[in-house]
């Protein structure tokens, strides 16, 4: 098998060899696969006469969770087994900043309890995804972070207070404090992405102590 290792809806190669060269009108391999839903193989494949061995394809298909398929080829009462691994997608942590206040990258806070006006999407992000998992952090990096698990789709907004938006230190000139959104998608499997983090301008509006 070539190779032995694949992401759903790859074509890897597969040969079958005989002991001996193949009589005359050739060998009929049988072949099976354990998890049709994840790898199809043909049959049976036909070893020409005269040779020892034949190539064939096997179809993959996108699979949620990493599958492992038994493929066995059947010949003259002789049976062996190989195993080939289906990966799912890539699990890949995608999103943008947006709210209504400001636009792009940027956000507000918009009442006297901390609540912030972010809208985050994660619609982009790939993979079979069953979780979002948020980091929010203000001011730099040593200072607390804020988790919140389970937010994801086109308009997810964060429920923080103004404990959540400490540590920012003084507004810049346009009223500003730095704030770092890190996201990490995981797969029912409990697989989880690589972070992918964005810098946002928070505005306080001399709220949460600013």
């Amino acid at each position: 098998m070539n190779p032995a290792s694949v992401e759903g809806q790859a074509t890897p190669t597969a040969t079958v060899t005989l002991t001996a060269a193949a009589p005359a009108g050739g060998a009929v391999v049988a072949l099976q696969s354990g998890n049709t839903e994840a790898a199809k193989v043909p049959s049976s494949v036909t070893v020409p006469a005269g040779q020892r061995s034949v190539t064939f394809t096997v179809d993959t298909s996108t699979v949620p969770l990493p599958a492992q398929v038994t493929l066995q080829a059947t010949y003259l009462g002789v049976t062996k087994l190989f195993i080939l691994s289906v990966r799912s997608p890539a699990l890949v942590a995608r999103f943008t900043v947006t709210s209504p206040s400001k636009g792009t990258n940027a956000c507000s806070v918009i009442d006297t309890a901390g609540t912030i006006d972010c809208v985050f999407d994660s619609t982009s992000s790939g993979g079979f995804i069953s979780d979002h998992i948020w980091t929010l952090r203000v001011g730099g990096i040593g200072n607390s972070e804020t988790t919140f698990t389970g937010g994801g789709g086109n308009a997810y907004t964060p429920p923080t207070v103004c404990a959540n938006l400490q540590g920012g230190g003084i507004p810049d000139g346009n009223g500003a404090i730095p704030l770092t959104v890190t996201l990490i998608v995981q797969d029912r499997g409990g697989n989880k992405s690589d972070p992918t983090s964005r810098a946002v301008q928070l505005l306080p509006l001399n709220r949460c102590g600013y």
